[in-house]
């Protein structure tokens, strides 16, 4: 009997063990998936930031309109995905606002260029001098990345350290690795104003949200609000790490939580009305398990679950193993496009892993909309009779300078090429083009 019960313990003490170490395995594989993840993200921000540069530097040699054109229009495509790339590394200590802030700018203002010129308009004197000081200081910024870059390759930084250890000592044990995004952030700030009637620039930052109400609320209000908003299993087994303050056009407490095999989610709350502006799981997401329309589903039934009720999807996009779908509110029967919220959702569990409120809070309120002078009818005779209509419904679109026009979009189609158009619904004018362009994983509107 003695004899047995020996053999039935060392049988426990075997599974035991081996758990153990399938649970450690596991973990550390978790560690490494993470961390690729982080290091792609990263080298993404130098590539992109790279183009950036070598694209200014060719917009201001070109010699045709249509060459400009090109070259700015890239700019804005490459400095948006270096913004994005940047906004999923996960620093803590290190404030980065001012630089995503610099790449959103250079980006719109590019674009903004891009559309003057392709409407037949040239570049002033002034406006080549503020398109040359931005490719001086994105070269400075892509010097600075490299230089960065190096150093963590000598020193063998971990991006997952930055969950585990407080980034700030990090930087100082190992080196001063992350002195590079440090210095960058710092000269962002110093920076004078872009002035430019963009929907990036200063002045436009300096409004007050309008879709925020009532009294300002206590880092522990927020530290609650952001609790009860994650999509996480569990949420009773996320800790918070830290606490801070965000900058940022809409003055916010970021939370960080931190879950089981170091899963990290950062959430900021605005301080007055207390509402979650942005949200980022930096969980790695697997292979996906969902289908578009099912993602689709799960973020309508998120946004639902947290008030926002009468959010209409307009586009989404593949973004790895996730899909990202842009919502607009709708007033009556017209689509505010100013009142944007974005929903990321992992195509793996069907969690939500990133959420942006910042151009719903920003512009939200309740409208005066004046009723349309033109009918549908005559909408569908003045788009170009090559396009073939396919829809037509009111909406409210941004202008550059922050002001608001409304229209009809017409849906339409030039072969098999999609088009959105947009007729002032007041005069009748042609405000807008967009293309669709159609995507494995989504649609891309240009």
């Amino acid at each position: 009997m003695r004899r047995w019960l020996l053999a039935a313990l060392a049988l426990v003490l075997l599974a035991t063990a081996g758990w153990g170490y399938w649970e450690r395995l596991n973990k550390t594989r978790l560690a490494y998936a993470l961390e690729a993840n982080y290091q792609r993200e990263f080298y993404d921000v130098v590539g992109q930031v790279e183009q950036v540069e070598v694209l200014l530097a060719k917009s201001l040699a070109a010699g045709s309109p249509r060459q400009r054109v090109l070259y700015l229009t890239e700019v804005w495509s490459r400095a948006s995905d270096a913004q994005s790339s940047l906004a999923q590394l996960p620093f803590k200590d290190v404030n980065l606002s001012a630089s995503r802030k610099f790449l959103a700018q250079v980006g719109d203002y590019s674009h903004s260029l891009a559309r003057s010129i392709a409407g037949g308009g040239g570049l002033s004197a002034d406006q080549l001098a503020q398109l040359s000081r931005l490719h001086t200081e994105v070269g400075q910024f892509s010097r600075e990345l490299h230089d960065t870059e190096a150093k963590m390759a000598r020193g063998g930084f971990r991006w997952i350290d930055s969950w585990t250890k407080q980034p700030t000592r990090v930087a100082l044990a190992e080196g001063g690795m992350l002195d590079g995004f440090v210095n960058t952030e710092k000269r962002m700030e110093e920076m004078p104003n872009l002035v430019y009637d963009g929907p990036f620039s200063d002045h436009l930052e300096r409004r007050v949200p309008q879709g925020l109400q009532g009294p300002n609320v206590t880092k522990d209000e927020a530290v609650k609000t952001a609790r009860e908003f994650i999509d996480v299993p569990e949420q009773a087994n996320y800790r918070v790490t830290s606490t801070g303050v965000a900058s940022g056009p809409i003055p916010a407490w970021q939370v960080w939580f931190q879950g089981p095999d170091n899963e990290g989610v950062t959430v900021d709350v605005s301080k007055q009305g207390n509402r979650v502006v942005w949200l980022l799981d930096s969980r790695v997401v697997g292979q996906p398990q969902l289908r578009g329309d099912q993602a689709l589903e799960r973020a309508q039934e998120f946004l639902k679950a947290r008030g926002y009720d009468t959010m209409v999807p307009t586009y989404s996009i593949r973004q790895q193993n996730s899909q990202v779908i842009v919502f607009a509110d709708k007033q009556g029967d017209v689509l505010i496009y100013p009142d944007q919220v974005k929903v990321k959702v992992a195509l793996d569990t069907g969690r939500v892993n990133g959420f942006d409120a910042v151009p719903y809070l920003m512009a939200h309120h309740e409208r005066q909309l004046p009723a349309p002078r033109i009918k549908e009818q005559e909408v569908r005779r003045k788009v170009n009779p090559s396009l073939k209509v396919e829809r037509v419904r009111p909406a409210l679109i941004p202008l550059d300078g922050g002001k608001e026009v409304l229209t009809y979009e017409v849906k339409a189609m030039l072969g098999n090429d999609p088009f959105l158009v947009y007729i002032n619904a007041l005069t009748g004018e042609e405000e807008q083009i967009l293309k669709v362009v159609e995507l494995p994983g989504g649609q891309l509107v240009m």
